[in-house]
């Protein structure tokens, strides 16, 4: 229910008045009995919407889970030549991003990353260029074929064709523009600065689209955009909990080393390393005196023992 308009008197009466009505619907604001107003933020679960947040936060998750697989291969073709790694960096990019493209977005199903956020396609309210077609084995809707097609070329193949153009522009550049070869080279039909005017462009139409999310609530990334793809809750029931317990982790963990960073440069490492070796000095000092009178004490015992035996043969012979 919305708030009601209260009208304000000039003169005590009317501050007297303000006063009780602001009383009493605080109290009913403090029982239950009213509601707080309901705005165009609060009716997107009612609109079939999913919250902002989680979009953006499934978007995030699954550009860091790319980030360690990329992590994990790269520890394991560490111990390779050196600079074979950096050079085929692009294509492991796209494997990783094909094998998950593979078990999502072509089986219709949600990535990781929208699983955790308790996200999947609105096969529904999406405006394909295509129907959508229930599937031969499971008989559950599909997204078309295009579409999915499509995505990998939005997502994985152009990004890949253009990292590969700007490594290949880049090396072909010559840094000595007073050279032969750079006067017998002939102009390519793609320059760098056109590829970096192109990646401008689209950052600025992904801005845009950006602003364009956050006051509609819908397709959350500008090829969404284009194949018309929209999200919704898997599972509407469940409420989003928010932990902070992994972000206290990050806090703690941060304020720590930066405690480190500002403290060490103040110790003085020659001073703790003298402290420490005259710590060991004297602690094997003690450690030998100790053995030494422990061999001491079992000479002496020795030598007590042989006397009593000696003593002891003599009087049997006596």
């Amino acid at each position: 229910a919305g708030l009601t308009i209260l009208t304000v008197s000039v003169g005590r009466e009317g501050s007297c008045q303000f006063s009780h009505a602001l009383r009493g619907k605080l109290l009913r604001l403090g029982d239950g009995s009213m509601s707080l107003p309901t705005s165009s933020l609060f009716r997107e679960r009612e609109r079939g919407l999913p919250p902002r947040v989680n979009q953006l936060d499934a978007e995030r998750l699954h550009e860091e889970i790319l980030d360690l697989l990329k992590q994990e291969v790269s520890g394991v073709f560490a111990y390779l030549p050196f600079g074979w790694l950096q050079k085929w960096s692009p294509e492991i990019d796209l494997f990783l991003r094909l094998l998950l493209w593979k078990y999502t977005v072509w089986r219709s199903a949600p990535s990781p990353a929208d699983s955790v956020q308790n996200l999947t396609f609105d096969l529904e309210r999406s405006c394909f260029i295509g129907s959508v077609g229930p599937s031969e084995r499971s008989g559950r809707k599909r997204l078309p074929l295009n579409i999915r097609l499509l995505y990998a070329l939005l997502h994985i193949l152009l990004p890949w064709l253009l990292a590969r153009l700007k490594q290949h522009l880049q090396n072909a550049e010559d840094p000595f523009p007073s050279s032969r070869h750079h006067q017998m080279r002939r102009p390519g039909l793609v320059t760098l600065r056109q590829v970096e005017t192109a990646e401008r462009v689209v950052e600025a139409l992904s801005l845009v689209n950006l602003v364009a999310f956050l006051l509609q609530g819908r397709y959350r990334s500008l090829s969404s955009r284009l194949l018309g793809l929209q999200m919704r809750e898997a599972n509407p029931d469940v409420q989003r909990q928010i932990s902070f317990e992994y972000m206290q982790r990050h806090l703690y963990w941060h304020s720590f080393t930066e405690l480190l960073m500002i403290l060490l440069p103040l110790v003085n490492l020659r001073a703790l390393r003298l402290m420490a070796w005259r710590w060991a000095s004297r602690a094997s000092a003690k450690v030998r005196e100790e053995i030494v009178r422990w061999q001491e004490r079992v000479a002496t015992l020795s030598g007590a023992q042989t006397s009593l035996k000696n003593g002891s043969g003599g009087a049997g012979l006596e």
